[in-house]
């Protein structure tokens, strides 16, 4: 993400819930669009939202559009 660099994606996480968000207009999340469109290698990193609790506060940061809520459970996760 371009706010959130350390909030890392796979591929296959990216595929099935980011782009999902980024591409339904009724949505227009801008927490979704934050995300780099072009993928990136990353030499050593895991997957932000390999747990249903990140997917769950990842979609309801989508939804609030507040990624400032993705930024405070990210740093919960990390402690």
């Amino acid at each position: 993400m371009a706010d959130l660099r350390e909030f890392t994606v796979c591929e296959e996480c990216y595929d099935a819930i980011v782009w999902p968000l980024i591409e339904d207009d009724r949505k227009k999340s801008e927490v979704a669009a934050n995300f780099i469109r072009k993928r990136q290698a990353v030499p050593v990193a895991s997957c932000q939202l390999y747990s249903k609790r990140m997917r769950d506060a990842f979609r309801r940061a989508c939804k609030r559009n507040d990624i400032g809520y993705l930024k405070e459970k990210l740093a919960q996760e990390s402690s």
